[in-house]
């Protein structure tokens, strides 16, 4: 349920870690069912946006229950809990991925400075690796780590570090949860205020991502669940029913 020491130093210097054979394969078996029914949802109620034409959902509603509780499982919370500074994220694919068919691909060290600032003397965009085309590189040119992975590896990595993924297909299929730190000082509290706005925005842009009311009426009263909806609330974080 928690992480070795190599690997907390690992996510400490570099900003990520992949960890094996965290799922199993009945589990891969019921998050692949479950996707497919939040695929069916939001295929049929989203217009894809972008050049990446992705579709985005939320799984905490009650036809996903094991995609929404592993929110709340002692796997990730445990593992989150080693290495939370800000952010961190996991996410998990349902196929095999390498560097051909669009595996995470990490800058290590770019969660701290001066590295994450540098990277934009570059011309690369915050929050990815898409680099603009007037730095004359094509995301595959920057130096990075390929996150290979096998269904059942989580990648867990700092909210802050660059990533992008490159060559995925038309059927990626990946989930992901993700974890803030509460606010210690006033600048934190102004970040925190500006990802509630970041938020909003996201949610105009894919509706399919609200919390559902289910989940926020949090049926099995878990006290975890319970405050987190109430820190949410307290930074103004939108899609929150009821």
């Amino acid at each position: 349920m928690m992480l070795t020491d190599r690997q907390v130093a690992q996510f400490d210097a570099f900003g990520f870690c992949v960890l094996r054979g965290v799922l199993g394969a009945g589990e891969l078996d019921t998050a692949r069912a479950e996707f497919d029914i939040g695929l069916a949802r939001a295929a049929a109620g989203t217009e894809r946006r972008g050049i990446r034409k992705q579709l985005n959902w939320s799984n905490l509603g009650p036809d996903t229950p094991f995609l929404g509780l592993l929110l709340e499982d002692a796997r990730f919370v445990g593992r989150c809990r080693a290495v939370l500074r800000r952010g961190v994220k996991f996410a998990f694919y349902l196929q095999p991925l390498d560097e051909h068919s669009g595996a995470l691909r990490f800058v290590p060290g770019s969660h701290k400075e001066p590295l994450h600032f540098d990277m934009r003397k570059i011309g690369i965009k915050e929050s990815n690796l898409r680099v603009l085309d007037a730095a004359g590189l094509e995301v595959d040119e920057v130096p990075a780590y390929v996150a290979r992975s096998e269904p059942g590896d989580v990648i867990a990595f700092d909210s802050r570090v660059w990533h992008a993924s490159w060559g995925g297909g038309h059927d990626r299929r990946m989930c992901s949860l993700g974890y803030f730190a509460a606010p210690a000082t006033p600048a934190e509290e102004e970040s925190m205020a500006e990802l509630a706005r970041q938020d909003a925005e996201l949610l105009e842009a894919f509706p399919l991502l609200e919390r559902p009311s289910h989940w926020v009426a949090n049926p099995a009263g878990s006290p975890m669940r319970r405050r987190w909806i109430q820190a949410l609330r307290q930074w103004g974080f939108a899609g929150l029913p009821g």
